[in-house]
């Protein structure tokens, strides 16, 4: 599928979301989302903005599943990633301030996904931006909490700062991903 021109912001963004299997939404440094309650959003109305929110059982060691946030070798199974991709490159320099690049092709379109890690705490917690530039200017930030169990491991998922139409697509988007996650970890 190519990307065309929108008329307006709001169909750009939906159909980036299409593309990917997420939406794009806004998390600026210069506040906070309504997931962190403890501190007030400098945003005018802060009960327009929500989280998306996932949690999901792996039958794989929280190591196994952190590390395939951060691997070029298994996220090209399932971050971003597509059957129908004619290219696919991840450039992650996995470390706090170390920026990421993942660009998959499609129907010879180049979409690229960027971002920034700010929190890496192996096997249990990972904290990182993700942007779309040639969309929009937004970042959101995503955290990804990753608890042992007896069968596996349990990871949370939390994307911060997005208008409250946008969570549920937000959220199915994510779980396709986490749905090739779960394959790509057999």
């Amino acid at each position: 599928m190519s990307v065309y021109a929108a008329p307006n912001r709001a169909m750009q963004r939906m159909r980036a979301s299409a593309l990917l299997l997420l939406t794009v939404r806004p998390f600026l440094p210069s506040r906070t989302s309504a997931c962190n309650e403890q501190q007030p959003m400098t945003t005018t109305n802060p009960k327009q903005m929500h989280c998306a929110r996932i949690t999901r059982h792996f039958d794989a060691s929280p190591e196994r599943v952190f590390d395939a946030w951060l691997n070029p070798q298994t996220t090209c199974k399932w971050l971003f990633a597509s059957p129908t991709d004619e290219a696919y490159a991840a450039v992650l320099d996995a470390r706090v301030g170390g920026q990421w690049t993942i660009t998959a092709r499609r129907d010879g379109t180049d979409y690229t996904a960027v971002g920034e890690y700010l929190a890496i705490e192996r096997p249990s917690r990972l904290v990182f931006t993700f942007a779309m530039p040639q969309f929009a200017p937004d970042v959101d930030r995503i955290t990804i909490a990753i608890a042992p169990e007896e069968t596996g491991c349990t990871m949370s998922y939390v994307e911060e700062g997005l208008p409250p139409a946008d969570r549920e697509a937000t959220e199915a988007g994510w779980n396709k991903l986490f749905d090739a996650l779960a394959d790509a970890l057999r």
